[in-house]
């Protein structure tokens, strides 16, 4: 009854990582511009400067912000109310020609959002907001600005940012796993509710150094200081419906492991079978590894070389999907040392799931002390770090 409860045990625990692990991307909440509350207005966009501070990660922190140039074009005064839409209203700031002003913070309906259309997805149906009212005398501007915070989602699906498999499936390297993981999205289309139009859009992105950028707008690396860069984009009107960019903070992955395995080796003739117990350090070239270790029974003395080579079909993987499995093949040379001298050959297979891999083999041992030819299939679980 006792092994049964462990092994329960063992089962929950190896579903709880699945379950953890196998989730290689999350959309980030919606953040994005400001809009008028319940219908259109004439006010008109003439600037918008967006800066995003990618560098908070996922520390909520509000040094992203959004300060624009609103235009009253018309000869009539104009009163509205602006809502701007994050997963976060308790981290918004609002400053209206420099004043700091009060907001209000709410929850809304996402069906209740002027501009959402059937194709627009939004990660939750109830959103925060925070809303101000403003007013515009005729051919008045105003500068506003809007503090907030940007919640990254996450992708580790790209392989540009992840480990070959044979990197992926040592457990040291896990801990890289969330490393420079980050997905940000800053909503456009609610600048369709202002009448008025939309001027220019100057876009600031702030990332630490040595992070890559894949944006879907055209940005250019601009400025570096002591920890951080600087990229930015200039766009006549909107330049796409939403600005999503994806980080890439390359990890140093070790090429360099240890493996440690147990096993079993099935005699096709009359010779006893083997309880094997092995140890290799491995060195990981892209999909290929090269192992050298040595391997012993546990009930017999007895020691043997082994020189390893392993193929990981597939090259370099995603942070999400590569930690949770990979097949494998490949083939050894085993040279017993002691106490007789033999030479022998192994080919296998195998499958890894998380942290467990098992590995199935053909041995042929054709040199040996007493001219005998062995033949054994061999079972082997090892663990690599």
């Amino acid at each position: 009854m006792k092994k049964i409860y462990i092994l329960i045990l063992a089962i929950g625990a190896l579903a709880a990582l699945h379950a953890n692990i196998a989730q290689p991307a999350q959309e980030p909440p919606y953040t994005g511009d400001i809009f008028s509350e319940g219908k259109t207005n004439p006010i008109r966009i003439e600037n918008e400067n967006l800066f995003l501070d990618f560098t908070p990660g996922y520390k909520a922190s509000p040094t992203s912000y959004a300060e624009y140039t609103l235009l009253n074009p018309t000869p009539n005064t104009v009163g509205t109310r602006l809502v701007f839409l994050t997963h976060l209203a308790q981290d918004i700031t609002v400053f209206i020609d420099e004043i700091k002003v009060p907001s209000t913070k709410f929850q809304l309906q996402t069906d209740s959002i002027p501009w959402v259309t059937e194709e627009t997805k939004f990660l939750f149906k109830v959103y925060d907001a925070a809303g101000f009212s403003i007013s515009f005398g005729p051919g008045e501007n105003h500068v506003v600005k809007v503090a907030f915070y940007l919640p990254p989602g996450y992708n580790t699906i790209f392989t540009e940012m992840g480990p070959t498999y044979p990197q992926a499936a040592h457990a040291l390297n896990m801990d890289k796993l969330s490393e420079g993981t980050a997905w940000y999205i800053y909503d456009l289309k609610a600048a369709s509710t202002f009448q008025g139009g939309f001027g220019e859009l100057n876009v600031t992105v702030k990332v630490k150094k040595g992070t890559e950028l894949h944006p879907n707008i055209e940005l250019s690396r601009q400025k570096e200081e002591a920890d951080t860069e600087y990229y930015s984009g200039r766009f006549q009107g909107i330049p796409a419906p939403v600005i999503d960019i994806k980080t890439i903070k390359r990890s140093d992955f070790n090429s360099l492991g240890f493996t440690v395995g147990a096993g079993t080796g099935i005699p096709l003739n009359p010779v006893t079978a083997k309880f094997i117990v092995k140890g290799m350090m491995d060195i990981c070239i892209d999909q290929h590894q090269i192992s050298l270790g040595a391997e012993g029974d546990i009930f017999y003395p007895g020691l043997s070389l082994v020189l390893q080579y392993t193929l990981f079909p597939g090259g370099k993987t995603g942070r999400g999907y590569g930690w949770m499995y990979d097949v494998r093949a490949g083939g050894s040379v085993i040279f017993e040392v002691f106490p007789q001298y033999s030479l022998g050959f192994r080919v296998f297979a195998g499958f890894r799931a998380i942290l467990l891999t098992v590995e199935i083999g053909y041995e042929i041992t054709p040199i040996t002390h007493d001219n005998q030819l062995r033949h054994a299939l061999s079972i082997m679980v090892p663990v690599s770090f």
